[in-house]
């Protein structure tokens, strides 16, 4: 998982919004209200897209970690730049920034572990690291749950596409194995959106743990191996406070997960109703429909957390409407700043400089 996209709403008239940021120097009046659009000339600039992107980029921003020096200045210059634009400010006190308290995570690998049992109580070898591995969990710094485990295919609730993973699956209490990523045969952004509520969904069936198991694609996207050597499980995992304290969660009642590798997976399948073959082939297939049903196990998740706060501000930026009808509606552009910052376990090149995620979206969206 990537960190959490720091994200804004406003309101008043035509807005901009980043939650992300960026600059460059801009030679682009700024028209008035009484220029109207006609006047205005549209094109994106391929020299500035790439000027940004080269700042954003650079080495000297370290990846832009949200609550790091690197994205504070990387802050910095997408004010600078909105200014520049003549964008007013929409963020705090007249400012460009709105400044958010985040509960930021560190996994405390030592302390984590994944223990299987199959029907007849016996203990399966599970190996962290090659086997599973668990990141931080900024929800709950320390939690231990031991349940049985139910697989629901890729976990989807797309009710347009006529698909429910979870008909007919009772997960109340117990932990949920979904597929990485999600089917094909949905639009894309769709298939982001219906992703991205795979832990909302088990939670809302009250499910208390949640596992994910590869897929052939997944694992040619991200591998498991590139997953544990990279380190990505020893970056920051981010949750935004509330103004009363309380830590944001998509999914409340999940209080611990892993992730599982091909070779975890044959281990968890081996005495399922479905082999793990015939699953991985129907996942693969147009459409990504697969059995779901109780696997005959139980597992124990362990995790715990070093946890603290910090501050990082979203970039917002606003363009007022003129037409006396329109005015108070609201167009919302946004793109995310923040990057995963210096890997911890890689020893060379590890700034992670986030040229494609996303100092491109943070940087066409300034053309926009």
């Amino acid at each position: 998982m990537r960190i959490l996209t720091q994200t804004l709403l406003a309101s008043s008239a035509l807005i901009l919004l980043s939650a992300c940021s960026a600059s460059i120097e801009a030679d682009i009046d700024t028209p008035t209200e009484s220029a109207a659009v006609e006047s205005y000339t549209f094109g994106p600039s391929v020299e500035n897209i790439k000027a940004h992107m080269e700042y954003l980029a650079s080495d000297e921003l370290l990846g832009r970690e949200t609550g790091e020096p690197g994205y504070d200045m990387a802050a910095a210059y997408v004010a600078d730049e909105f200014k520049a634009l003549g964008l007013k400010p929409a963020g705090d006190n007249g400012t460009y920034f709105q400044q958010i308290k985040f509960k930021r995570a560190f996994r405390i690998a030592e302390a984590g572990n994944v223990i299987v049992q199959n029907s007849n109580g016996e203990t399966i070898p599970f190996d962290a690291n090659i086997d599973f591995a668990i990141g931080p969990n900024a929800g709950f710094p320390e939690s231990t749950v031991t349940a049985p485990v139910v697989f629901a295919g890729f976990g989807i609730v797309a009710p347009k596409e006529g698909r429910n993973d979870y008909e007919g699956l009772d997960v109340e209490g117990k932990i949920v194995a979904t597929l990485a990523r999600t089917p094909s045969g949905i639009q894309t952004e769709e298939r982001a959106y219906y992703g991205s509520r795979k832990g909302t969904e088990a939670s809302e069936r009250g499910a208390i743990g949640a596992i994910s198991i590869p897929t052939p694609t997944s694992e040619g996207v991200y591998s498991f191996k590139r997953l544990v050597l990279e380190g990505r499980l020893a970056s920051a995992r981010m949750s935004w406070l509330s103004p009363t304290g309380e830590t944001f969660s998509r999914a409340p009642s999940i209080r611990a997960g892993a992730t599982i590798s091909s070779e975890g997976a044959a281990k968890l399948f081996a005495d399922a109703p479905v082999t793990l073959k015939d699953v991985l082939e129907a996942a693969e297939a147009e459409g990504g429909k697969t059995p779901t049903f109780d696997l005959p196990i139980t597992m124990t998740i362990t995790q715990k957390s070093e946890i603290d706060e910090v501050l990082s501000a979203n970039v917002a930026g606003m363009i007022e409407g003129v037409d006396p009808e329109l005015k108070d509606e609201v167009i919302v552009l946004t793109a995310h700043l923040d990057h995963i910052g210096v890997s911890r376990t890689v020893e060379e090149d590890r700034i992670n400089n986030g040229a494609i995620d996303n100092a491109a979206g943070v940087a066409t969206l300034f053309e926009a």
